[in-house]
């Protein structure tokens, strides 16, 4: 339940429109069976654009070594394949990796690092990290907000 909170939040954040926003999980998993209806399945450009985003992490993350930013884009891929599951995974031609020991691996070292390290700190840090890479307004002039109505001409700001 603490998980949908925080996806519900981040969409807040991104401007989904109340609306839209699911209050449960069954809602969420209601639109994401509407969204994949009308999704088009992917194709090699999907498959390139996926691609990139996976190995940009460790140049956005400022990651300092190549050995560290390998192990990056790994985890990145097999968290990717967990989320989007083998099926889309493939289509989107994703190398394969253990989704769950990667995500075993993250949450014990996000674990080990909380116990060594201020807590509170941590989360400020990885919640700052996260409304900072996301936050593409200012910078590029891209907006995540979606419109308030299907014809642009009667679209309103929010």
């Amino acid at each position: 339940e603490s998980v949908m909170a925080v996806f519900r939040y981040v969409g807040y954040l991104f401007g989904i429109p109340d609306d839209i926003l699911y209050e449960s999980r069954k809602d969420a998993k209601e639109i994401f069976k509407i969204a994949l209806l009308c999704e088009p399945p992917p194709d090699d450009d999907s498959a390139a654009v996926a691609n990139e985003l996976v190995r940009a992490v460790p140049r956005v993350t400022d990651v300092q070594t190549e050995e560290e930013a390998e192990e990056q884009m790994k985890l990145g891929y097999a968290l990717s394949r967990v989320l989007l599951g083998r099926k889309t995974a493939k289509d989107l031609q994703f190398p394969e990796y253990n989704g769950f020991i990667a995500l075993l691996l993250f949450r014990g070292r996000i674990v080990l690092e909380s116990m060594l390290k201020d807590a509170q700190f941590i989360k400020r840090k990885n919640f700052t990290e996260l409304l900072g890479i996301s936050s593409y307004d200012e910078l590029i002039g891209i907006s995540y907000k979606l419109p308030t109505h299907v014809k642009d001409a009667l679209s309103q700001d929010w």
